[in-house]
């Protein structure tokens, strides 16, 4: 019994130990959670005083950037996130998604105000030039009023006296107006009877034919009544140096003049080279102005020289005028019996002429004569029969010469009055000629 009461306070003790034990550890923890519990709530009472002083911060802050953008300190959030959804719709639309911010807006139009600034300056010079220059145009137009002022008054002046001479000559016409009027009277008075015949002739047609008909016998008479001279002159010899028979005549490069023209001289006291004798002949060798040309003699009379005031002429080279020509039969320069045609052409291109129509030796007609033609120049007519097709074109040709009323000359006529001889050239003086020596001027001697 002793020791089974033994054991069962054994029991209690330890359980009133363990009872202890669990109370101090439960008390020990309450503590301690207490303590804890007080020194969080410290620590969130100064991050509550913290935070409370940053909000009053950004409370600050944020009162300072509505004021900044234009809303009122107590603005909602909602209220400015509206309005800057519009602004960027109003004022953001062409801008980067990224660059959608009042900074950024600012800086554009910053930007937008330099530049319409510089250009404000711009145009203010501008206004001042241009109010310059048109004070200028002012005073200019001033200038020309006061010029016109005086030529109007001068025009008036000359306006009058050309009324009185006006009313003079009118006076003066009205009187030959009356002449004129009892002359018509009296010619018509003539035409009365003509007039009654002409009504009776043939159809409009047959009438224009018939006028078409005598206004070509017309042309065709007038150019066989036109003399066959080679008219006047076409300039004179001003210098002569029989010495190194060389002359100087009064044409030059203002003529269209070239060297190796050809020309005929004659008396000063010519009248018609086509009826004058020759004296000589001459070829243009170098011009030496506007006016001013020298030439080589290249045939004379020693008995009769060419002399200063002599006239020259060319049958195929007319100051401002070009001369026209044709060819026909075979044309034989130096009697060699040989066609010469082509030197004659190169001839005629060389004076400045032109050949309308020529008969190349298989009697081939080239281009065509016309009433503008003035010289047929008849060559040989030659018999020979291997010629038969050039002479049946010297027929041809001379018959169209006859319908069309162009002259016709010989060839030896052509050359003669062109001042043309087979042996006649010129010679380039230079290193390779051997028929000329270069002279040296005086002053080089």
């Amino acid at each position: 019994m002793a020791a089974r009461s033994e054991q069962s306070f054994q029991i209690t003790i330890a359980i009133l130990i363990l009872f202890v034990l669990v109370f101090a550890v439960m008390s020990y923890l309450f503590w301690k959670s207490s303590s804890d519990r007080a020194s969080t709530i410290a620590d969130l009472e100064v991050k509550l005083r913290t935070a409370e002083g940053a909000a009053r911060s950004e409370g600050t802050k944020s009162e300072q950037y509505l004021g900044m953008i234009g809303f009122d300190a107590f603005t909602d959030h909602d209220v400015v996130q509206q309005q800057f959804e519009a602004d960027q719709a109003k004022y953001m639309a062409n801008f980067d998604e990224n660059s959608r911010d009042y900074r950024s807006v600012l800086d554009y139009i910053y930007v937008e105000n330099e530049k319409i600034a510089r250009q404000e300056a711009e145009s203010k010079a501008r206004e001042k030039e241009l109010k310059e220059r048109l004070l200028a145009t002012e005073t200019e137009k001033e200038n020309q009023i006061a010029a016109f002022k005086q030529t109007l008054e001068r025009v008036q002046t000359d306006l009058e006296t050309e009324r009185r001479n006006f009313n003079q000559a009118r006076a003066e016409l009205e009187s030959g107006r009356q002449e004129l009027a009892r002359s018509r009277q009296r010619q018509q008075d003539d035409f009365k009877s003509q007039i009654a015949d002409a009504r009776s002739k043939q159809n409009a047609a047959e009438s224009q034919l018939e006028k078409s008909e005598r206004s070509k016998r017309s042309l065709l008479e007038a150019r066989k009544l036109e003399s066959p001279s080679f008219e006047s002159s076409d300039g004179l010899v001003s210098y002569v140096n029989q010495g190194n028979q060389t002359l100087w005549v009064n044409l030059g490069r203002a003529d269209s003049l070239r060297p190796q023209i050809s020309f005929s001289v004659f008396e000063s006291d010519l009248i018609d080279a086509g009826k004058s004798e020759k004296k000589g002949s001459i070829e243009i060798t170098r011009l030496l102005g506007d006016h001013l040309a020298e030439a080589r003699i290249t045939n004379d009379d020693p008995r009769n020289p060419i002399l200063p005031g002599d006239q020259i002429y060319s049958q195929v080279w007319q100051r401002g005028k070009e001369l026209r020509f044709a060819f026909t039969g075979l044309i034989d320069l130096d009697g060699d019996g040989k066609s010469d045609l082509d030197r004659l052409k190169d001839l005629v291109a060389l004076n400045g002429a032109t050949i309308d129509a020529y008969a190349d030796i298989d009697g081939v007609v080239e281009g065509e004569m016309d009433v503008t033609t003035r010289y047929l120049v008849l060559g040989e007519n030659s018999d020979r029969p291997n010629l038969g097709e050039l002479r049946r074109a010297y027929n041809t040709m001379s018959e169209d010469a006859d319908t069309l009323g162009v002259e016709v000359i010989t060839l030896d006529e052509f050359l003669t009055q062109m001042g043309y001889r087979p042996q006649d050239r010129t010679v380039s003086l230079d290193n390779a000629s051997s028929k000329f020596r270069r002279r040296v001027p005086v002053s080089q001697r």
